[in-house]
């Protein structure tokens, strides 16, 4: 049933899956302070042959003016960084390893807080940039929300982040396209779920790349957790797909 995979997006549990698993945290690397940051955030995970069970690793949490975080729902807000770090971040509905930056739409409005997680994150911001942040959602009950959270510095995309439950709800940024690559693996659970490499691909380049792993089309690296495809049935209720990804600026 889909219930039984937690899945961190923007701060709250979703579900999917016919197996079970976790979001995970992963590993850290340097610190963030209030002027600026620069580093990686979590280690590249381990991936078995038919991910049914691996942990997620990506994860992304928005907390509003109010201090309430934003579950799987339509959410934007700009302005400048006040305060920036790749580890602890300043609310405890943040996971302990996620990159860190707050907002402030200025005009005397309280500050916003977002934090986000993705294997090997290069976090680049420093105190006064212009950001904006924006959550994009498509319903489709009974199945879980699909969820897409973009963040971007002076315009340029730095984070973008898909969990997707039907492929056709796929929609990433900058002109990026991602299709079904090579079948790798079938399980036999009730869902008869089957993962997949992904082919992503940008104006003339393309690039595939398999789970567990990032590859880089055009300047953006695109890291793909897990592309599941599954059928309906009486012991799976949800939509069509599975899929976690991320985009962030190459090095």
């Amino acid at each position: 049933m889909w219930g039984r995979w937690a899945v961190v997006v923007a701060g709250v549990a979703m579900g999917w899956g016919c197996d079970s698993g976790g979001s995970g945290t992963g590993g850290t690397a340097g610190t963030g302070g209030g002027g600026g940051s620069g580093g990686t955030t979590t280690q590249t995970p381990t991936f078995d042959e038919c991910p049914l069970s691996n942990e997620l690793h990506i994860a992304s949490v928005i907390i509003d003016g109010a201090g309430m975080v934003v579950g799987p729902a339509a959410a934007s807000v700009s302005g400048t960084v006040s305060s920036v770090g790749i580890e602890a971040p300043p609310s405890g509905d943040c996971g302990t390893g996620q990159a860190w930056v707050q907002i402030d739409p200025g005009g005397g409005e309280p500050v916003w807080l977002a934090c986000f997680q993705a294997p090997s994150l290069v976090w680049d911001f420093a105190v006064g940039d212009a950001v904006s942040l924006e959550q994009t959602v498509n319903e489709h009950p009974p199945a879980s929300a699909s969820v897409r959270t973009t963040l971007r510095k002076a315009g340029a995309l730095m984070f973008h982040a898909e969990w997707a439950f039907y492929e056709a709800d796929l929609a990433l940024p900058e002109g990026i396209g991602a299709a079904r690559g090579d079948k790798l693996c079938a399980s036999a659970d009730a869902c008869e779920t089957e993962g997949f490499a992904m082919t992503a691909t940008l104006g003339a380049e393309s690039v595939g790349v398999l789970p567990g792993e990032a590859g880089v089309v055009s300047g953006y690296k695109l890291y793909l957790d897990r592309w599941f495809s599954q059928k309906p049935s009486s012991g799976c209720d949800g939509g069509d797909s599975f899929i976690v990804l991320s985009i962030t600026r190459a090095p």
